[in-house]
């Protein structure tokens, strides 16, 4: 859906839930425009992120760091600028298991880079 995060972050109810489970330690991961929605719940104010360039303004007026890398993740807060595929989120073997996933990222033929 086009402009998805940007409707999304003006819900509460969706908020809530995102400052609730980044507050109780759940990975709380962000791609491309997503960005919007941590910052409108408020959880982005000295982490260290990336997103796609047309939101970097908006994440460093939050309170955020901005780095220029495929994937960022501070804390339970993941970031990535665009996808390649949502495994390559998880730079961390500690967050695959608590999410349920393999030690390995999975590859899918055809719809991750390198994938067989």
């Amino acid at each position: 859906m086009s402009g998805a995060p940007d409707r999304i972050r003006r819900h509460e109810p969706i908020l809530a839930l995102v400052r609730d489970v980044f507050r109780q330690g759940g990975v709380v991961a962000m791609i491309c425009h997503a960005g919007w929605v941590p910052i409108s719940a408020g959880i982005v104010e000295g982490k260290t992120v990336i997103s796609v360039s047309a939101i970097r303004d908006d994440l460093q007026n939050a309170g955020a760091s901005w780095m220029d890398r495929e994937v960022v993740q501070d804390g339970n807060l993941i970031s990535s600028r665009s996808p390649p595929g949502p495994t390559r989120l998880l730079p961390d073997d500690r967050c695959r298991p608590r999410l349920g996933l393999a030690a390995e990222p999975v590859r899918c033929r055809g719809l991750v880079p390198g994938g067989s």
